[in-house]
C-alpha cells in the first residue's frame, strides 16, 4: 500500500480498454491514485489542445495509458501492469 508521500497518477481515459486495464490492477492491488483524464498527443494536438508538461514527462511518445509514481514514469499498459 502506498505512503501519503507516494503518489500515483495514471494518464488516459476511462474509455480506453487499456487504461482501464491499468485501473483495474491498481484497484486489485488495494492502490491508491489519481486518473487525470487526457487524450493521447496527437488527438491533443489534431484538436487544437495544450499537452499537460507532466503527461508529457510520462509519457514520452504521448500514448495512453501513462504512469507516475513519484519521480518514475512509464507508458504501455504492459509495462505498467508488470511494473506494478
Amino acid at each position: 500500500v502506498t505512503k501519503a508521500s507516494e503518489k500515483i497518477t495514471l494518464w488516459g481515459l476511462k474509455i480506453s480498454p487499456y487504461t482501464r486495464k491499468i485501473m483495474i490492477a491498481l484497484e486489485e492491488k488495494e492502490l491508491d491514485y489519481t486518473l487525470n483524464e487526457t487524450l493521447p498527443v496527437s488527438l491533443l494536438k489534431a484538436t487544437g489542445q495544450s499537452v499537460p508538461s507532466d503527461f508529457q514527462q510520462a509519457s514520452h511518445l504521448g500514448k495512453i495509458p501513462a504512469l507516475q509514481y513519484n519521480e518514475f514514469t512509464t507508458a504501455d499498459s504492459a509495462a505498467i501492469a508488470a511494473f506494478l
